[in-house]
């Protein structure tokens, strides 16, 4: 089911609050400062569960926050944290938000949840400090967690609808078929146009400088508004992925012939920053754009892999 926008208002939030489970899912990168567990102990929309993206992942890698590896994985982190419908719900729509500027990691919660075939889920227009502008009522401190075993009322627990899009998640063996010309994709790199150059230095020690061969660099900051807070509007949108990729939504890809459009796959460092181009082109009307989820952390440390530096049309990369 394709869900025209992904976004939705503080107002509407509100309206909806009960019948939504909301995630505050705030997240800093390496370098950056900030402490999210503590600013959602300090204040939170209400009944918002806190969804760390380092801890809803994949353990068995050294990789930082890669997917879970089964369903089975994800469904169990979901209902250890309380994610899921209440018996009277046959579904229930999930919000998830951040609590500075609006998107990053909530894009990536919406990612990982569309991965893993939820429709219905959302994410906060302007995030927490749009909810808090408003002066909408905010909680303070810990949720309880959820029992990590089932109850004895099984009218209480309903069963998780969870089923893989494979073809929301890229990975490195997609990526080395399409350099050896075996599965083309079009690659777009959310990172600055300095670390897609090589020019400035990975937040991640042991990677190389450059970006894959092939693919464009469309920064996450250049989807976004100044203050970072909402995307730009539908037809800047459409303008900038124009330039870098090809789709019948953006109509420069013929209509009758969108099963043979090549996959478009986004990038950055650690495929956080890529869900925002992800969401982002949702919002065009490209409903399926994947994430490489190991992007540069996976990728750049690969030494027999290619790496570019050079950028089309720019002479001085």
């Amino acid at each position: 089911m394709f869900i025209p926008s992904a976004l939705v208002t503080p107002r509407w939030l509100h309206s909806n609050l009960w019948k939504c489970c909301v995630l505050d899912a705030s997240w800093y990168m390496p370098g950056q400062a900030g402490d999210a567990a503590a600013e959602y102990r300090q204040a939170h929309v209400p009944g918002a569960v806190q969804w760390d993206i380092d801890a809803v992942a994949d353990r068995g890698t050294d990789l930082p926050h890669m997917l879970p590896k089964t369903e089975a994985d994800m469904a169990r982190a979901m209902r250890e944290l309380g994610v899921q419908p209440r018996a009277d719900q046959a579904t229930f729509p999930i919000v998830c938000y951040t609590q500075r500027g609006a998107f990053v990691a909530a894009a990536r919660a919406w990612w990982m949840l569309r991965a893993f075939g939820l429709d219905e889920v959302y994410v906060l227009d302007g995030g927490f400090q749009a909810w808090r502008a408003l002066d909408l009522p905010t909680e303070s401190g810990e949720r309880a967690a959820a029992p990590k075993t089932p109850t004895s009322d099984a009218a209480d627990r309903v069963a998780l609808p969870l089923h893989f899009r494979p073809e929301l998640l890229c990975t490195l063996d997609h990526l080395c078929s399409h350099l050896r010309g075996e599965r083309p994709l079009q690659l777009v790199d959310a990172r600055s146009p300095g670390r897609f150059r090589g020019t400035e230095p990975e937040p991640r020690p042991g990677l190389r400088g450059g970006h894959i061969p092939g693919a464009r660099s469309v920064p996450f900051t250049a989807v976004l508004t100044d203050d970072g807070r909402h995307l730009r509007p539908r037809a800047d949108l459409e303008s900038l992925f124009r330039g870098a990729v090809r789709h019948p939504a953006l109509g420069n890809w013929p209509a009758d012939a969108a099963a043979s459009c090549p996959r478009i796959v986004a990038s950055c460092g650690s495929g956080v920053t890529a869900a925002v181009l992800a969401l982002a082109m949702h919002e065009v009307g490209i409903a399926d754009c994947a994430v490489y989820d190991g992007s540069w952390a996976e990728y750049g440390r690969l030494p027999e892999l290619p790496v570019e530096t050079q950028v089309a049309g720019d002479e001085s990369a």
